[in-house]
C-alpha cells in the first residue's frame, strides 16, 4: 500500500494482459473521454462538452520479445495504467493509433494508444 506521502513516480503498462516494459514515462491524457471548450461571444458565456478520445502515449522498451508489427495490430484492446501509488486506471475497446519511431539507440518503441470509452479507475 502507497503511503500518504507518496506521489506517483512510475506507472506500468499492462496490454491484453501482457505486461510491457516501458521507460516509466508513460502519460495518460483525457481519461474522461470530455474536455471542456469556452463559449465566447459578446461576453463569455460558458463552456460545452467535447468528446476527446482517452490517449495513452508511451515509450516501451525494446528487446527481442517485443514485437513491434504485433503492438500496431493491437485492436479492442484492454490497458492497464497502473501507477506506483497504487490507483489503477483501464482503458477498454482500445487501439494503437500510431506507432512512433522505434529508436535504435535508446532501444524504444514510441506508441500512442487510444480509447473508444472513458477510463475506469480501481
Amino acid at each position: 500500500m502507497a503511503s500518504a506521502n507518496q506521489r506517483t513516480g512510475r506507472v506500468y503498462l499492462t496490454i491484453n494482459g501482457t505486461y510491457y516494459e516501458s521507460d516509466g514515462g508513460a502519460k495518460l491524457s483525457n481519461a474522461n473521454a470530455m474536455t471542456r471548450e469556452d463559449v465566447i461571444g459578446d461576453q463569455i458565456h460558458g463552456f460545452k462538452e467535447v468528446l476527446k478520445a482517452p490517449t495513452l502515449e508511451c515509450s516501451l522498451i525494446h528487446g527481442g520479445d517485443l514485437d513491434v508489427l504485433a503492438v500496431g495490430d493491437i485492436v479492442d484492446g484492454t490497458v492497464i495504467f497502473r501507477t506506483d501509488t497504487d490507483i489503477s486506471y483501464t482503458l477498454s475497446n482500445c487501439w494503437v493509433s500510431e506507432l512512433k519511431d522505434l529508436d535504435g539507440k535508446e532501444g524504444k518503441l514510441g506508441v500512442t494508444i487510444k480509447s473508444k470509452l472513458p477510463a475506469q479507475s480501481s
